[in-house]
């Protein structure tokens, strides 16, 4: 997938804001009872589990939008790090497109860069390898990846 699903299509959740402790009259959603709703006393800072009433109804989310045109963007690739050449490119967020460029890693608290050079060639950025920058071999992962605007 090459684009981020929340800036391509409207979607619906649950809206679950606190309706408060009484029962809601001629509501006009769905509505459920949390009997364990976490009620904090701001004089004695004490935490009591009381009766809420919460909303079920449907919201509908418009598709997500930056106020600002990003000239970056950096994607967080998920729980599982993923090959630079597995990452999608180029990436399309709304009505822009952005062209991959970096990936991050951390390992043993250390980060390392992995670059896309013009023409496609991928190098590996290590501040503790006396080379520095080397040819990237494919086998390291990336957690992060950054994007960069296409002009």
């Amino acid at each position: 997938m090459n684009f981020i699903q929340n800036f391509a299509s409207t979607r619906e959740h649950q809206c679950r804001i606190d309706l408060g402790r009484f029962k809601p009259r001629k509501y006009p959603a769905e509505y459920s009872v949390d009997d364990r709703f976490p009620v904090v006393d701001v004089e004695t800072n004490v935490t009591r589990m009381k009766k809420h009433y919460i909303c079920e109804a449907t919201r509908i989310v418009d598709k997500a939008k930056f106020i600002h045109k990003a000239p970056f963007v950096i994607v967080d690739v998920g729980k599982i790090s993923a090959s630079m050449t597995e990452l999608p490119d180029p990436l399309y967020i709304g009505e822009y497109t952005y062209n991959l460029s970096a990936g991050i890693n951390n390992t043993n608290q250390h980060f390392t860069a992995i670059i896309k050079a013009q023409g496609g060639t991928y190098y590996h950025f290590d501040d503790t390898n006396r080379l520095g920058c080397v040819i990237h071999d494919r086998r390291m992962l990336v957690e992060l990846a950054l994007y960069v605007l296409q002009l």
